[in-house]
């Protein structure tokens, strides 16, 4: 069990900082067009993905985000590591099944071993 310290920042302002933070680099990165397109995002191209992106955060970044950031504290560092690399498998999967990327024996013994890695730790160490 880890111990919670009084003095750590609460998960809402661990959230608020990762979201404030982010969406300042997001801003930073919408202007990478003009390099390529010499022309700037218009505000009707903010308006017109700005409900996306509020559906988006709100229905699924916010309440993962929330839990990642409760449960790492916790879970020992190590066993939280071990069972976010299940993130790989999800990636493995979608690019396999979205972007037609191969999947073989490679993959399939490359996500056991993550898989098997992340039971080991956790029953391991009960």
């Amino acid at each position: 069990q880890v111990r919670l310290d009084p003095h750590d920042p609460s998960v809402a302002e661990d959230l608020f900082a990762f979201f404030f933070y982010g969406s300042l680099a997001a801003l930073v990165f919408s202007f990478l067009p003009l390099i390529e397109f010499e022309v700037a995002p218009t505000v009707a191209d903010w308006l017109g993905f700005a409900p996306w992106l509020l559906l988006v955060s709100v229905g699924f970044l916010i309440p993962v985000m929330w839990g990642i950031y409760w449960g790492s504290r916790r879970v020992d560092p190590g066993r939280l590591g071990i069972l976010l690399q299940l993130e790989a498998l999800v990636g493995i999967g979608s690019a396999a099944l979205f972007a037609g990327e191969p999947f073989g024996w490679t993959q399939a013994l490359g996500a056991a071993l993550v898989i098997s890695a992340g039971f080991l730790e956790v029953i391991g160490n009960r």
